[in-house]
């Protein structure tokens, strides 16, 4: 149901916040767990320092960071570390039956 702002309406109680994330987000947040090496260099990150981690998120990709990020940048950074962490997964190497 909207109230009169034509916004949704979840009877959040007051001083409650709703953040709703971009679905660039989602994806490479649901990517990192094909990533054991990268989730473990992120274990002292703390969740609420996002810029941190996917900092960190595009070093591991080999990609290079520097100067003042937009949403909209974020975004794309997420959607490019999200394309890179997905080649590296599907570049495992089967050499005598081992996964390498």
């Amino acid at each position: 149901m909207a109230n009169d702002n034509n916004k949704p309406n979840f009877n959040v109680p007051k001083g409650m916040v709703i953040a709703m994330f971009p679905e660039e987000f989602i994806a490479l947040n649901r990517e990192l767990e094909y990533h054991p090496v990268l989730t473990d260099l992120m274990t002292n990150i703390p969740a609420n320092e996002f810029e941190l981690r996917i900092a960190n998120i595009a070093a591991y990709c080999e990609i290079i960071v520097d100067g003042s990020y937009t949403p909209h940048d974020l975004i794309n950074l997420a959607k490019i570390c999200l394309e890179k962490l997905q080649d590296k997964r599907k570049k495992l190497i089967l050499i005598d039956g081992q996964i390498h």
